[in-house]
């Protein structure tokens, strides 16, 4: 399986357009019509159900001069046991002069044996924003499964203003199990977040962004790095950590004072 995602956002005489293509499996939808002030709200949907080894996603994303835009899934993303092969998911965001991006998918679910590479790059122009998010359940604790052994190598990579100003990779594989376990591991969680702020203003937001994380039974905190803030969440209960994730977008974007406000309503479908 080779999907892919192409999508434009352009502004044109004050109106939004969305410019796309997709390739089989994935798709694209625009559930909504939105006025001259409102985001373009864009849905990705993988219609294969899953990833599995040897499967390739990839999303590229250009919101346009003063374009703005929310995308999200329609569902939570499943990445099942491998063969023995990689699965890879490829997403470059990129943001040119007053867009604004907020990225927010929802999370994808780690089965016990996965082998997924993914990157996300996020390339800023330095009078755009993004806001752009990820979140991964390690097994189904639903069904009594836990994240013991596969690998997961998560790439995030920002540039602002044409130079690279965060990199960040996460890798497990091997005894996954006793990475997951230890205290100075993941501390037995089942769940994990990761949400970034990238903008000229990046600064004047920290104290903010600080005075709205709630920790709601989880582990959390937020770190500013040049323009890019740095927010994440961990946690053993992942309904926890999605809920404190969802509610300090909502916050943040509100203190933003951003047109829009909620995350997209198929977050609650």
């Amino acid at each position: 399986m080779h999907g892919k995602a192409d999508i434009v956002v352009r502004r044109i005489e004050g109106k939004q357009r969305v410019d796309y293509f997709h390739q089989s499996p994935m798709r694209i939808f625009l559930p909504k019509t939105y006025s001259d002030e409102a985001e373009a709200e864009i849905i990705l949907a993988n219609t294969s159900g899953g990833l599995v080894g040897g499967d390739e996603l990839q999303v590229n994303v250009v919101t346009e001069e003063k374009a703005t835009a929310v995308i999200t899934s329609q569902a939570a993303e499943k990445a099942y046991r491998s063969d023995g092969r990689d699965a890879t998911i490829r997403t470059n965001l990129t943001l040119r002069p007053w867009s604004r991006l907020r990225w927010i998918p929802q999370e994808t679910i780690l089965f016990d044996g996965v082998r997924l590479r993914r990157r996300t790059v996020v390339d800023v122009d330095g009078d755009a924003s993004a806001l752009a998010g990820e979140m991964l359940v390690f097994g189904r604790s639903a069904s009594g499964e836990h994240f013991t052994h596969g690998l997961v190598h998560d790439e995030w990579r920002v540039k602002f203003q044409g130079k690279l100003v965060w990199a960040d990779s996460l890798h497990l594989s091997g005894d996954v199990a006793r990475q997951m376990e230890s205290s100075v591991g993941f501390g037995k969680s089942n769940a994990h977040a990761t949400l970034l702020y990238v903008s000229s203003d990046a600064p004047d937001q920290i104290d903010g962004i600080k005075s709205l994380i709630k920790t709601n039974g989880c582990k959390t905190g937020a770190t500013l790095i040049g323009h890019v803030v740095i927010i994440r969440w961990l946690g053993s209960d992942a309904t926890l950590v999605r809920q404190a994730y969802t509610n300090f977008l909502e916050a943040f974007v509100s203190m933003l004072d951003w047109a829009d406000k909620s995350v997209p309503i198929i977050w609650s479908v």
